[in-house]
């Protein structure tokens, strides 16, 4: 049985990747560490919503970043990471009490997202309160 302390630990690990974003993040960092800006031109999104998200699951403690330069490299800490095991999995994270087992797959997705039936694909670094939006008719 899981103590109370254990599972709100848990449960705060699991709300740092609990959102689509943060998994293709982990998607991506399961192969090897990743710059800031890679990750934002990877997955579509502004460098400062990248960074957003990138602090939310290190002040959860399951990132660590090392600074180079101007450049931010983030990587899984070392207690959180299991590398792969063999042909099974990409790796693994290790919450303590709660195990997460990434399987095998190709390359994730970096498909254009979608709001309400239009494509929206941001470019990187540019101001989404700038962009204009042709109305229905």
């Amino acid at each position: 049985m899981i103590d109370y302390q254990s599972a709100r630990k848990v449960a705060e690990l699991l709300a740092a990747v609990a959102e689509p974003t943060r998994l293709q993040i982990v998607s991506f960092l399961l192969k090897r560490p990743h710059y800031v800006g890679e990750l934002a031109e990877l997955i579509g999104i502004p460098i400062v919503n990248m960074s957003h998200h990138l602090s939310v699951m290190r002040q959860a403690g399951l990132l660590e970043d090392v600074k180079e330069g101007r450049r931010v490299r983030y990587h899984f800490r070392e207690e959180i990471y299991r590398g792969s095991n063999g042909a099974k999995s990409e790796g693994m994270l290790d919450f303590g009490h709660l195990h997460l087992i990434f399987p095998y797959t190709s390359e994730p997705s970096t498909q254009q997202r979608t709001t309400k039936g239009s494509s929206v694909a941001p470019s990187v670094g540019s101001d989404p309160k700038k962009t204009k939006r042709k109305s229905p008719k």
